[in-house]
Order: structure tokens, then C-alpha cells, then sequence
């Protein structure tokens, strides 16, 4: 999920612990200075930080097959696992409804 963040979240889809982790350092290498080498000598809890968390994952968030597909009634794609929009009673996908990160050049 995006959020502007460098972090990785861990789930456990058996007994749903989950682990977040993420880049905590401020250092940076010298110029010239190995990148490789200046991160193998700090110590791990200098880089990163680690929370338990827990994560809501309903069934459409985990890996495999679509659990639920609609067809945009706008322009006709289909939309998995619940990320459609029902606008004006309409469904609609994201970009259709006013969401969208690209903009159609034709």
C-alpha cells in the first residue's frame, strides 16, 4: 500500500503476526565512500526499526485469484477485489471516478 513511505509490513497469513520494518538511519555514505561497506559496519537497530503491527488483511487483499471483479460502467474495464466506486449509483473504477494517475493522451 502506498503511503509515501519506505517500509515493508511482514504478515504471517497463518497466525496473522505481522512485523513492520522500516529504514530509520539518517547516515549517509561519504562521497566516494562504499555504500556496501558503510552499511555492513552500523549496527541493524541503527537502520532500521521494527514494530509489531497488526494488519486488517480482508480476504480481497491476499495473493491469488480475484475474490470479487465488477465492470466499470464507464469505461468497461474490469475492477478487482473490491477497489471499485459506486458513484451517482454508479460503478465505477477509480480512474473513472475522478482518481486516476495518468491522464489518456488519444
Amino acid at each position: 500500500m502506498d503511503f509515501g513511505k519506505i517500509a515493508a509490513t511482514f504478515v504471517n497469513l497463518d497466525t496473522k503476526e505481522a512485523v513492520r520494518i522500516w529504514r530509520h538511519t539518517r547516515r549517509h555514505p561519504a562521497e566516494g565512500e562504499d555504500m556496501i561497506t558503510f552499511y555492513e559496519k552500523l549496527p541493524d537497530d541503527e537502520i532500521f526499526r521494527i514494530q509489531r503491527v497488526n494488519v486488517d488483511l480482508k480476504p480481497c487483499d491476499l495473493p491469488g485469484p480475484p475474490v470479487e471483479i465488477q465492470i466499470c460502467e464507464n469505461c468497461g474495464e474490469d475492477i478487482t477485489d473490491s477497489r471499485h466506486v459506486v458513484k451517482d449509483g454508479k460503478i465505477l473504477c477509480k480512474a473513472c471516478a475522478g482518481g486516476s494517475y495518468y491522464t489518456v493522451l488519444e
